[in-house]
């Protein structure tokens, strides 16, 4: 089973309520929530930082989460300087 986590600068973290058989699906949901947290980010005092998936408290995956999203709201990628 693998756990979705929200994690902030702080290293605080919150739980997801989403539990994932299959590392694919987990995968995907969270690149879809990376973006949106990202698109939605504004000057939060502690915006999220990462999404991570767990698999029994160990880290698989970490995704950072971009201010402003990873996609243009056509679902095109969206070309970052740096």
């Amino acid at each position: 089973m693998y756990d979705v986590m929200i994690r902030y600068s702080d290293g605080k973290r919150s739980k997801v309520e989403s539990r994932f058989d299959d590392l694919g699906e987990a995968c995907a949901f969270v690149l879809k929530l990376a973006d949106e947290l990202g698109d939605s980010t504004t000057s939060e005092n502690d915006p999220p930082k990462w999404v991570e998936i767990y698999r029994e408290d160990r880290l698989e995956i970490s995704v950072s989460v971009v201010y402003g999203g990873l996609l243009d709201r056509r679902g095109n990628r969206v070309s970052r300087p740096g």
